[in-house]
C-alpha cells in the first residue's frame, strides 16, 4: 500500500506532509499492507482517510474523538495512535477555535494534547450501547457545540450532514 492509493485531498496532505512522510507512518502502511494479505480490513485503502476528505481542513470546526465500539484499541498495535496524536496536537497548534468532542476515558486522555486556551473541549462518556446510561445521554453535546460556535460567530453545525466535523476513531 501507498500513499497514493489512500486518496488523501491535497489540502490535507499539505497539512500532514511531516507526519505522512515519517518512518512511523510507512511502517503502518507496511503493517496494514500485510495485514489485508491476512484478513479483511476494514476501511478498504481508498476510504482510509474518508472522514479527511469529506472535511476539507479549512471548514474544520469540530473534532469528534472516541473508539472503535467493535474493537476497542485495535488500531493501536500498528501505530494509528501515534499518527492520531500527531494530527491532534497539529490541529491544536495550528488552528483555533475548534470544539473537541471527547467521548469516552481512551478519547479523554488526548486533552492533553489540546491547548483548552484556544480551543474548547466537551468531554462525555461514548454513546454506545454499552456506556451511553453514564453520562452520554443528556449530557447535550451537538447543542452545546452549536452553542459554542454561535457565540464566537460561527454557523452551526447541521449534525445531520456533519460537513464540518472530523470523526476520529
Amino acid at each position: 500500500m501507498n500513499l497514493t492509493n489512500l486518496h488523501l485531498n491535497n489540502d490535507w496532505t499539505e497539512f500532514l506532509q511531516d507526519e505522512l512522510a515519517s518512518d512511523s507512518f510507512k511502517l503502518i502502511l507496511k503493517k496494514v499492507d500485510l495485514e489485508r494479505k491476512r484478513f479483511v480490513i476494514f476501511p478498504k485503502n481508498e476510504l482510509v482517510f474518508y472522514a479527511f476528505n469529506k472535511t476539507p481542513l479549512s471548514k474544520v470546526k469540530v473534532v469528534i474523538l472516541g473508539q472503535d465500539e467493535k474493537e476497542a484499541g485495535s488500531h493501536q498495535k500498528i501505530g494509528w495512535e501515534n499518527f492520531t496524536n500527531a494530527i491532534i496536537s497539529k490541529l491544536s497548534t495550528e488552528k483555533k477555535g475548534v470544539v473537541f468532542l471527547l467521548w469516552g476515558a481512551f478519547a479523554q486522555k488526548k486533552a492533553a494534547l489540546i491547548d483548552s486556551e484556544k480551543h474548547y473541549v466537551l468531554e462525555t462518556s461514548h454513546p454506545s450501547p454499552f456506556s451511553a446510561y453514564r453520562g452520554f445521554l443528556g449530557s447535550n453535546p451537538f447543542s452545546k457545540t452549536n452553542e459554542i460556535l454561535i457565540n464566537n460567530n460561527q454557523k452551526p453545525i447541521d449534525w445531520n450532514l456533519c460537513s464540518d466535523t472530523l470523526t476520529l476513531f
